[in-house]
């Protein structure tokens, strides 16, 4: 009888992560977006959510029903494609909940509820607010708790993650119809708006109609706080061009390939008509090459600064050949441009932090001596002038999304600062030792474990960085479980 209650007993985990710079009112909207939970879900692989869409009521009203289908759940499962029917129960536009259930699947899940909700300070939430899932199944047979547990957590991350960029785009300002920008500084349904309107007329609110049922809320402090930032007035068809103007690396190599245009314009007036059938075969076989490489590498590598350092270097090539093709002084002084280039330029590094600090090492020293924060720190010593380091400079923004918590905490140190912290952790410099970057598990201020190791000068191969070595190599998945467990 005893064995026949705990195999009944049901399953119960709840995970939470915090939207950065996100307010309850931008949050709400996407959670109660019922019909196209696959929208979050695009940064995930854990299962990836292939499809969702509605095939019963209407979005966002109890009792309509989603279909989702992804990449299976159980990976031990039989079934190649997860799929289930989904219920929404409940919606509360106040509180800021939801509850849904399962109706029908192919997950092995009976009985199973969920809840999200979306948190945060009923005064001010200008600094974020949380995402709480919740979730009651029972047992699934051949799967650990944990386990579920954890790919929920995962995948809430990266759906906070995939959330703050959507709602970025959405608050970026536009030009209305008279020329000026129109800021929305909260956004969300209608029936936020109606049920909150009551409980914070006192707060000195001011609620504007919009189009089709959207509305407005404009607090003084946000809109002085934006209007005195004219830097991110940056419409965003024009991030990239930005970028690649204000960045000497991209900039430069774009002047260097587009010139060759104009001298093959102007060489086309010169050149005996042989000689131009020649260069337009070559060319045609040049472009070949590099789409096939260029896909060949975007299909391997994870990594869009490694691909890009890829590309430009393959372009190089490609130019140099055409160049030389064409006349071989034009292709001596390509050549020097590219060495100036590469002496006077450097690759940026990627620029997003995910949940990790930029630390300097008195800060990381006074961190780890105090003990106030984490209990274990995992801390990347890189350099901005290092190409090993601008390649891999993805990997551990990606990592602090997914494995952050409150007993691990992830740090950036860029030693290209502070060389003379080098010594300190026990790190070379020198780009022949193979040492940057380097990744160094802390637990109450003792290291645990580095990558690479102290001895790695010894071997000149080693393997290339990616999210999966670092991921085992510090056994996150670990302490992620052991944070769960309360251990």
């Amino acid at each position: 009888m005893e064995q026949d209650s705990r195999h009944h007993q049901r399953w119960e985990g709840k995970v939470s992560a915090r939207l950065r710079n996100v307010t309850k009112a931008q949050a709400w909207p996407l959670v109660k977006d019922f019909f196209n939970l696959h929208k979050r879900f695009v940064l995930t692989r854990f299962p990836t959510l292939a499809t969702c869409y509605g095939i019963h009521g209407s979005n966002g009203h109890p009792g309509c029903i989603r279909y989702c289908a992804g990449s299976p759940i159980l990976s031990n499962g039989p079934a190649t494609v997860s799929w289930s029917k989904e219920r929404l129960v409940a919606v509360d536009d106040v509180d800021l909940r939801l509850k849904y259930e399962i109706v029908d699947s192919n997950i092995g899940f009976s009985s199973y509820e969920s809840t999200m909700k979306v948190l945060g300070d009923d005064d001010d939430d200008s600094n974020g607010c949380m995402l709480e899932w919740s979730f009651a199944v029972d047992p699934v047979e051949g799967f650990e708790l944990q386990e579920l547990v954890l790919k929920y957590h995962v995948g809430l991350q990266l759906m906070a993650q995939k959330m703050e960029e959507e709602i970025q785009m959405e608050s970026t300002p536009r030009l209305n119809g008279g020329g000026a920008y129109n800021r929305m500084d909260l956004v969300g349904e209608k029936e936020y708006y109606d049920a909150m309107l009551a409980r914070h007329a006192e707060r000195g609110l001011g609620i504007y109609n919009h189009m089709q049922g959207k509305f407005l809320i404009q607090k003084n402090k946000f809109r002085k706080k934006h209007m005195g930032k004219e830097g991110d007035n940056t419409l965003p068809g024009l991030q990239s061009l930005n970028r690649m103007v204000s960045e000497p690396y991209y900039l430069f190599h774009f002047l260097t390939f587009f010139s060759y245009f104009i001298i093959r314009t102007s060489a086309s007036e010169l050149l005996a008509p042989h000689l131009i059938q020649h260069l337009l075969r070559r060319e045609i076989q040049t472009l070949l090459v590099f789409a096939i490489l260029a896909v060949i590498k975007v299909v391997k590598e994870d990594n869009w600064e490694a691909f890009i350092a890829y590309a430009l270097f393959l372009g190089k090539i490609c130019l140099f050949v055409l160049a030389i093709t064409m006349d071989r002084h034009l292709a001596v002084w390509y050549i020097l441009v590219f060495l100036a280039m590469h002496m006077l330029t450097q690759q940026p590094l990627f620029q997003g932090l995910g949940t990790s600090s930029k630390l300097t090492p008195l800060h990381l020293e006074s961190l780890l001596t105090e003990g106030t924060t984490t209990r274990f720190w995992l801390v990347e010593f890189r350099s901005s002038y290092s190409p090993a380091c601008i390649r891999s400079s993805q990997y551990f923004p990606e990592l602090s999304i997914t494995y952050s918590s409150k007993n691990l905490s992830f740090g950036i140190v860029d030693l290209g600062l502070f060389p003379n912290a080098a010594e300190k952790f026990g790190i070379s410099l020198s780009g022949s030792m193979g040492q940057l970057p380097t990744y160094i598990l802390f637990e109450n201020a003792a290291e645990v474990a580095r990558f690479p190791e102290l001895d790695f000068e010894a071997t000149y191969f080693h393997p290339t960085i990616t999210k999966g070595l670092l991921s085992r190599h510090f056994e996150l998945d670990r302490h992620l479980l052991e944070y769960f467990n309360g251990k």
